[in-house]
């Protein structure tokens, strides 16, 4: 993005109906948004948001979102854009809110359908595993890391893991899951023993799928092959369903957030 007075910067937006969520939300005192370089809001009191950091990121006025046209032309019109999705025009920030939560749900719902399809096909280990699996794909990585989740079925990945000793089986499944997705992953491979892999994996996909040009570090797929890996072990006596299942029972957001952990 071209920032006047700073010039062309790359990194994170966050975008809030009032500048003032971005304290409410917790998010001036978390390290994760230090890489934010633009803020956005349809209503703003100041021209900066102070990150956890200490630095300054600009704050981008959105209400001309609300109007027709401006003096320089027709504005970028997201309304336009929901209104062929149903969704009338907001005359007020008011009706902003309400539409946007309106969309929001209506986005909520269909992926909830969405997953409700592949649990009766699949089952709700291997539905939810795949949907984690698209998560841990982020914009660029989402439909190679669908088909990983196809190559290493949460069954066969559960199954070999279980006949394994405990403290191997981490090391075991990351290098099952690097074996199958193309990338090189030697620096995660365990023995050459415990990356043997079950008959219901595979075919080995082409490491060529995957994007890897201007990806964050964070999020490169390597890391969140590791991730998928401890969340796994994490749930392979109870099922992944059942142990996110009694997470989520618990009502406590930082518990299922740090479910993977450990």
């Amino acid at each position: 993005m071209d920032i006047e007075g700073v010039g062309l910067v790359r990194g994170d937006i966050e975008l809030h109906i009032k500048k003032a969520y971005w304290h409410a939300h917790g998010h001036g005192g978390d390290p994760n948004y230090n890489g934010v370089v633009v803020h956005g809001a349809l209503e703003v009191t100041s021209p900066e948001t102070l990150l956890q950091s200490g630095s300054l990121a600009p704050v981008m006025d959105l209400s001309a979102l609300l109007t027709e046209a401006s003096e320089k032309g027709p504005a970028l019109d997201l309304w336009q854009v929901l209104a062929g999705k149903g969704f009338p025009r907001p005359c007020s920030l008011e009706d902003v809110a309400k539409t946007l939560d309106r969309a929001g749900d209506d986005r909520f719902q269909s992926k909830a359908d969405w997953l409700w399809r592949c649990i009766q096909a699949d089952g709700p280990d291997q539905a939810i595993y795949q949907d984690l699996m698209e998560g841990l794909g982020y914009r660029s990585n989402r439909s190679p890391f669908i088909r990983l989740a196809a190559a290493a079925p949460y069954r066969a990945v559960s199954q070999a893991a279980l006949s394994l000793p405990a403290s191997l089986r981490v090391a075991a499944i990351g290098g099952w899951l690097i074996d199958l997705s193309g990338l090189d992953g030697a620096a995660l491979r365990p023995s050459r023993s415990s990356r043997r892999r079950s008959n219901g994996m595979g075919p080995v996909m082409d490491g060529q799928e995957w994007h890897l040009f201007r990806v964050r570090p964070a999020n490169h797929p390597r890391r969140g092959v590791l991730g998928a890996a401890m969340l796994l072990n994490r749930f392979l006596e109870p099922g992944l369903a059942a142990g996110l299942r009694d997470e989520v029972r618990k009502l406590s957001p930082a518990s299922l957030c740090g479910a993977g952990e450990g």
